[in-house]
């Protein structure tokens, strides 16, 4: 029987269940319980596996094993949506992570940024969704899904970090953004291009990330159990600064700036960031279009880092991540270079 959240709490502190990330999955992603597999008199192990009603995680979400071998398991979809599991054993005979990651394709982008950082494992990562429901004339439901398990399963997807497929292209988490509310088209890697496509004889790469991504990077060793506040302040013309003032009075340890086009707000939303900038709080340059916001005298000189080719969703991400460890607006400058 699956025991309480608490109980579930204090088991991840067993030994050996902390590798390969998997207390940080099960925060990021948010999983069910942690839950010991049975085992019959001939060895062979089983389990039940819930997705309950409104809840969109496995119960359990990590299920230890007694050993390797042979596990019957019993999936049981509770939920009015569909789902897909994924059970990744992580290089780890004992242990299964249920991953499902069921919020639609609005924030997709920013999950698969966000694991693209901190995720510590070997294996492909792959996003996928889809633009027209299961129940859709013209669904493309079922033909991203399959292409997303041919890419999970290509040698040549291994080191590339996570990877977003839909619509026949495969994109790179650090690149990716949704353009479009209802054209299957909508996931482009705009500056760059697809990494490749999955066409009817499989996977073709073309191109491959060259910034740094998981699981070879510094958030990959730390667990996280919570991230600082940050906020993305918007430009538009007449912009006030009462909202980078709002935003600041909420906490905000940190500040995104979807600036204008050339990397800058309005002139009032200028002096509200600076000000900001000199109480302690790190600002970041971004644009509301596309293309990269490079760390120019006038930044440098006001200690504003300069967001590069993020987009400000992203930009946000990062510096989420970088406000764990540091507030030195120097090396968080050098981390948007390197990620």
């Amino acid at each position: 029987m699956s025991p309480t959240a608490a109980k579930a709490t204090s088991m991840a502190d067993e030994p050996g269940l902390a590798k390969q990330n998997g207390t940080t999955i099960g925060r990021v992603l948010g999983s069910g319980n942690i839950v010991h597999a049975e085992e019959d008199s001939d060895g062979r192990m089983h389990a039940t596996i819930r997705i309950n009603e409104d809840e969109l995680i496995f119960d359990p979400g990590i299920l230890i094993m007694p050993h390797g071998g042979t596990i019957d398991l019993d999936l049981y979809n509770d939920d009015k949506n569909t789902h897909c599991a994924v059970f990744p054993s992580n290089g780890h005979m004992q242990f299964i992570w249920m991953v499902n990651s069921s919020h639609g394709t609005a924030t997709l982008e920013e999950t698969a940024f966000f694991l693209n950082l901190p995720l510590g494992v070997a294996q492909p990562v792959v996003l996928v969704g889809a633009q027209r429901p299961a129940s859709a004339l013209g669904t493309d439901a079922g033909t991203n899904l399959v292409n997303a398990l041919q890419v999970a399963g290509c040698p040549d997807a291994r080191g590339l970090g996570v990877l977003v497929v839909l619509n026949n292209e495969i994109h790179p988490a650090r690149d990716v953004v949704k353009t479009s509310t209802y054209r299957v088209q909508t996931f482009r890697s705009l500056d760059y291009g697809p990494l490749g496509h999955v066409d009817g004889d499989g996977p073709h790469f073309y191109r491959a990330p060259l910034k740094a991504h998981m699981p070879d990077t510094p958030f990959a060793a730390r667990e996280i159990a919570a991230l600082p506040r940050v906020d993305i302040i918007y430009s538009y013309a007449g912009a006030d600064g009462d909202l980078v003032e709002a935003a600041v009075n909420a906490g905000a340890r940190g500040l995104v700036s979807a600036g204008f086009a050339p990397g800058t707000p309005s002139p009032a939303q200028q002096a509200a960031f600076l000000d900001a900038a000199k109480s302690g709080i790190v600002v970041v340059q971004c644009s509301r279009a596309t293309g990269r916001i490079a760390p120019r005298r006038r930044l440098r000189e006001t200690g504003i880092v300069a967001g590069e080719d993020f987009s400000p969703q992203k930009a946000r991400i990062l510096l989420m991540l970088m406000l764990l460890t540091t507030g030195d607006v120097g090396t968080i400058q050098a981390a948007f270079q390197s990620f």
